[in-house]
């Protein structure tokens, strides 16, 4: 503690903030860019945010480029 030059309280606020940092769940690259662009989300089809409908989305394009 004495070559950090810090006092016991200023050591343990600077623990608690690292601990806190890390128990923050990390925010989503969604999150992170600051959410969807509007043109992706009115050029989807009714539920077409979902899972399920996004993989059959995937799955009829793959399909129709893989078609001669």
């Amino acid at each position: 503690m004495a070559g950090t030059g810090q006092d016991k309280s200023a050591l343990v606020r600077e623990l608690i903030r690292q601990r806190w940092q890390q128990l923050q769940s990390a925010p989503s690259i969604t999150e992170r860019i600051g959410g969807h662009p509007s043109h992706f989300l009115n050029t989807l089809p009714k539920g077409g945010a979902e899972r399920p409908m996004r993989r059959q989305l995937l799955m009829e394009r793959l399909a129709r480029k893989q078609r001669p």
